[in-house]
């Protein structure tokens, strides 16, 4: 991305895309968060990205993502797609900031590549005295260099994408379930990865005991050649599950 960026005639990238920011930054929140235009992500010269993000989630980049500055990870939002109207001021008040950002990084004379943004966040940098130009092609130009392990990646994990959506073109049938489909295909990933079910029984009244009462067998465990940083991953997420279903009710709220 530096050498992209140092071929380009910008000093500095502004990033909205939630792929962007994740090349950029190594960090990413969620799916769900693909669409919402909330976080962003600068980039300048040779200094370490800044990312701004919701708070919780800039505060787990302080903890966990040590490959970031810590006083880079920041708590922030813009307009997310019209939800924040310009009027309440974020806008402004983050273009100020990015602005005095990358006049300390010495890049205040240079455009500044912003692959997408909401056209208030435009204006508001451009209040700021920016140049903005087209820094998605930047970014794509630096993205489109894959070395040999990245291709071998990205086509097992296609394939591995595309053997679940088969599955679930096969089991898409009037009455079936969200919830159903999305445990098949979680059933399928992990057999994928472990090469073995995760509750395998003599019998199906046992099968459906262990599911009940049982952890899942780390994916380790199967002699697979299970990468660290999955298992670590999964396990992180059979937190955040064992978490969100014991958080309490409404009713046990109240």
């Amino acid at each position: 991305t530096r050498q992209a960026l140092k071929n380009s005639n910008a000093g500095t990238l502004l990033l909205f895309d939630v792929n962007n920011i994740r090349y950029v930054s190594a960090t990413k929140i969620g799916e769900w968060e693909r669409d919402k235009m909330c976080r962003f992500c600068l980039l300048t010269g040779d200094d370490s990205p800044y990312v701004w993000d919701f708070g919780s989630a800039a505060m787990h980049h302080k903890r966990y993502s040590d490959w970031l500055e810590p006083d880079h990870c920041l708590a922030g939002v813009v307009g997310m797609r019209g939800t924040i109207p310009p009027e309440f001021g974020l806008m402004r008040q983050y273009a100020k900031m990015i602005a005095q950002l990358i006049k300390d990084a010495g890049m205040a004379d240079m455009p500044v590549g912003v692959d997408y943004a909401e056209t208030a966040m435009f204006h508001a940098l451009q209040e700021e005295g920016l140049h903005v130009v087209d820094g998605q092609q930047i970014m794509l130009a630096a993205r489109e260099i894959k070395n040999w392990d990245e291709i071998q990646l990205l086509t097992q994990a296609a394939s591995m994408v595309d053997g679940v959506y088969h599955m679930i073109y096969e089991e898409l049938k009037p009455g079936i379930r969200e919830n159903d489909i999305v445990a098949l295909s979680n059933k399928m990933l992990y057999e994928m990865v472990s090469g073995r079910r995760a509750f395998a029984r003599d019998s199906a009244a046992d099968s459906m005991a262990a599911v009940l009462k049982e952890e899942p067998p780390q994916l380790s465990s199967s002699g697979a050649a299970v990468p660290v940083d999955l298992e670590r991953a999964v396990h992180r997420a059979r937190q955040l599950v064992d978490l969100f279903v014991a958080w309490p009710h409404d009713a046990d709220a109240t």
